[in-house]
């Protein structure tokens, strides 16, 4: 190793190997101490340096930053010793410590192995911290841990990773990948009793890792998709970016705490949902699944938009605005804000025979599904519109009776938009009131099936 004088404190590693760093071996513990002021970078000068065999890592100094690699072509090896075990990294300083890409991972004899930053300093990690072996991560301290994709992705997975303290933020996707075969169980998991945060600007990254404890997740940038069946108790943040539940099938949740949405949140299952969190803040919810998804009372004041599938509200809805791109929307719930439907569209209001009210403007380009139970008061689905109600299509009425038989001289169903009717007065006054609709009720007749 050589020592340069000026500037930050430089080491280089070559091919020559150090005492105490081989197979077998305890590895060395690297300390900075709290007298240092400069940096301390350790670099290889060779295109792949000897193994570095290193048990611990810990940095007293006040300010100084430890840097471990730099961003050239030159591989520092850096083995876990001794094997199979926790390796504490502590960082001390104001200044973050920096894991580089050229720093390459190897295990102790092929075994699992531990990597834990601690301490209430900040680490900067650029690099997959993937080994020939299984590597778990652990956080404590107080500090930030920072961590992009960058370096050597080698072919031993990442296994459990245990937040205990502080903060971990995924800059990049792909950190944390799910392993279907050959990994121990329970590697494809994260314990979070801290806060974990997804902050990839313009990257997806889809997590099916079953994230568990106290703590936080927040997304702060890109597209996060939850897949896996979450149960951490902490809330969920959205700060910018989206958040994206499921994938399109039949998994994927967020943690049984609240949700602050200030961005977009996405609901992609093909499956019945029932959410019973609430949700707030000021962005935007979207149901783009295939499947049917029920929301009670939430206060998000940004847009509700379906894409797909059904969205059921039976609750109040404060959405600034409700925009039905494809789909179908119903409920008993009450809208704040106008209602759009697009050609196509269906709004079929109750849950069972029931009420939908809108206390705004109602468009309707699409078709209107109506249920009946003749044995009930009402008798029939009704939607409550206070704003102004417009028709923009030439949608199709459909009726579906959940009672008794209905027999000759039953009334099946009175105007779904609130006005109790006879048979001759059906068309004519419905006309008047409401002149773009054209929706009538009937009497059955003996000639009628």
């Amino acid at each position: 190793m050589r020592r340069h004088p000026n500037g930050p404190n430089l080491i280089t590693y070559s091919t020559v190997s150090l005492p105490n760093t081989g197979f077998g071996s305890i590895g060395i513990n690297l300390n900075v101490t709290a007298h240092q002021t400069n940096s301390v970078q350790i670099i290889s000068t060779a295109a792949i340096s000897a193994d570095v065999g290193i048990n611990a890592i810990t940095n007293n100094s006040p300010n100084a930053a430890l840097i471990l690699g730099d961003s050239t072509a030159n591989q520092l090896v850096v083995a876990a010793r001794p094997a199979g075990a926790i390796h504490n990294f502590v960082n001390n300083s104001t200044n973050a410590a920096v894991i580089n890409a050229s720093a390459r991972w190897v295990a102790g004899g092929g075994n699992a192995f531990t990597m834990g930053f601690g301490g209430p300093g900040n680490w900067m990690v650029n690099n997959y911290l993937r080994s020939d072996s299984t590597t778990s991560i652990l956080k404590d301290g107080s500090g930030t841990m920072t961590w992009t994709a960058a370096g050597f992705l080698l072919s031993g997975p990442i296994g459990p990773v245990n937040i205990d303290g502080g903060t971990v933020i995924l800059k990049s996707p792909g950190l944390l990948p799910t392993y279907a075969t050959g990994v121990p169980p329970g590697n494809n998991t994260i314990t979070n009793n801290g806060t974990l945060i997804y902050d990839a600007a313009a990257q997806s990254d889809v997590q099916s890792r079953i994230i568990s404890g106290t703590g936080l997740l927040k997304v702060s940038n890109g597209t996060l998709t939850l897949s896996g069946a979450n149960t951490y108790a902490g809330n969920t943040i959205l700060s910018g970016g989206t958040l994206q539940v499921g994938a399109g099938g039949t998994s994927g949740s967020t943690g049984t705490g609240n949700i602050t949405d200030n961005s977009v949140l996405v609901f992609n299952r093909s499956d019945n949902v029932t959410f019973t969190k609430v949700i707030s803040g000021g962005g935007s919810v979207v149901q783009l699944g295939s499947g049917t998804l029920t929301l009670f009372t939430n206060s998000y004041s940004g847009t509700t938009t379906v894409s797909n599938g059904t969205l059921v509200i039976n609750g109040d809805n404060f959405a600034a605005s409700t925009y039905v791109a494809a789909g179908t929307l119903g409920g008993t719930g009450t809208f704040y804000g106008p209602v759009t439907l697009d050609p196509g569209t269906t709004l079929a209001p109750g849950a069972s025979v029931g009420t939908l009210t809108i206390n705004s403007n109602l468009s309707i380009g699409g078709n209107l599904a109506i249920e009946v139970n003749k044995s009930l008061s009402p008798p029939n689905d009704l939607v409550v519109v206070s704003g102004v109600l417009t028709n923009t299509g030439t949608g199709t009425l459909t009726v579906a009776n959940l009672g008794p038989a209905l027999a000759v001289g039953d009334k099946c169903f009175y105007d779904a938009f609130g006005a109790s009717m006879v048979q001759h007065e059906c068309f004519s006054e419905l006309r008047h009131r409401i002149p773009a609709i054209q929706i009538g009720c009937f009497v059955l007749s003996a000639s009628e099936p």
